[in-house]
């Protein structure tokens, strides 16, 4: 993982001082090491979390098993929703396209372009949808958009 290995351990050590923190606390580390893992372009990064707690001792031990996969490279990419606006508008608003590695951070910018051109809804994180398709062995990439 070289460099994207230093930057999730630093994110997992935040959590090694005791302090107070709530119940979501593991699950949205387990979230940012994901983050993290994909702006390295590892898009199919998989981190399992299993937790345990102790409640006399208020304290939540939290195991990460992390799987970091392969870079990947995008393949069919499609808007899915959209019947006005011409598919290569949308894919001009992309920060990459067809057959270049996935990351999140081109993935975050392309929202952020996307929602900048008010030409639709706003699309969220959660509107996209990534595919690893076995037979071409690339990402695709569905966009749910709303007009």
């Amino acid at each position: 993982m070289g460099h994207g290995a230093s930057h999730v351990d630093k994110i997992v050590g935040a959590m090694r001082t005791p302090s107070e923190h709530g119940y979501s606390l593991p699950d949205s580390t387990r979230e940012k090491v994901i983050d993290t893992l994909g702006h390295y372009r590892y898009a199919m990064a998989r981190v399992q979390l299993e937790e345990s707690s102790d409640e006399d001792n208020r304290t939540v031990q939290a195991i990460y098993q992390v799987n970091a996969g392969n870079a990947v490279a995008i393949g069919r990419i499609q808007f899915n929703g959209n019947s006005r606006l011409p598919g290569r508008f949308l894919r001009r608003e992309l920060q990459a396209g067809e057959g270049e590695v996935f990351d999140t951070v081109n993935l975050g910018q392309s929202l952020e372009r996307l929602n900048k051109s008010n030409q639709l809804e706003e699309v969220r994180r959660t509107d996209v949808s990534l595919k690893f398709n076995e037979e071409t062995k690339l990402l695709d990439v569905s966009f749910k958009v709303t007009e």
